[in-house]
C-alpha cells in the first residue's frame, strides 16, 4: 500500500465511496500500520577481525513489512522498496571488548550517514547508533564496525 496525495475538492464536489477510500481510508491505513519497516538480527556472534570495518549480516527477522530485507541475497542489506523517510536504528554489543570502536550506518555501500565513535572500555559493552534519512526506491543501508584489540572481537548475537 502506498500514499496517495488526495485531490482538492470543491463545495459540491460529490465524495464517492470510490473517492473517500482511495483519498481517506486507504491513506489512514498507509499511516497507521502500513508504513514499510523492517525489524533484523543475527542468531549467532559475528567474528569482527582487527582494525578492518566489517559489515555485519543479519540471518534472522522480527518483521519485514516491505520486502526491505531478504535473508540469503544481501543479508546485510535493508533496500528502500517504497521510497519515503525512514529512521533506523542500530545496536550491536561486544563481547570483551577492550579497544577503542565504531558503529557506523552506510548507505549504497560508500556514504557514511552516521557514526558512533567509542575509546576502550573494560568488558561487554553496548553500542546504539540512529538517524533518519531520505531514501529513494533502491537505495540500501548496511551496519557495519570496526575494532581495534590486537586480535578478533566477537559482537555477540541479538
Amino acid at each position: 500500500m502506498t500514499w496517495t496525495d488526495p485531490t482538492t475538492r470543491s463545495v459540491g464536489d460529490l465524495i464517492t465511496s470510490s473517492i473517500w477510500n482511495t483519498d481517506l481510508v486507504d491513506n489512514l491505513l498507509y499511516l497507521h500500520g502500513g508504513l514499510p519497516g523492517a525489524r533484523v538480527y543475527n542468531t549467532a556472534n559475528i567474528s569482527i577481525p582487527n582494525v578492518t570495518e566489517t559489515t555485519l549480516t543479519f540471518n534472522a527477522e522480527r518483521y519485514d513489512t516491505n520486502a526491505i530485507h531478504d535473508i540469503t541475497v544481501n543479508p546485510s542489506r535493508l533496500t528502500c522498496v517504497t521510497p519515503g523517510i525512514y529512521t533506523f536504528f542500530g545496536h550491536i554489543k561486544w563481547a570483551a571488548n577492550t579497544a577503542d570502536s565504531y558503529l557506523l550506518i552506510r548507505l549504497n555501500g560508500a556514504t557514511v550517514i552516521a557514526v558512533d565513535n567509542h575509546a576502550a572500555v573494560n568488558g561487554n559493552r553496548g553500542m546504539s547508533i540512529q538517524t533518519v534519512y531520505q531514501l529513494v526506491a533502491a537505495d540500501f543501508v548496511e551496519l557495519r564496525c570496526y575494532q581495534s584489540s590486537g586480535g578478533a572481537q566477537n559482537v555477540l548475537a541479538s
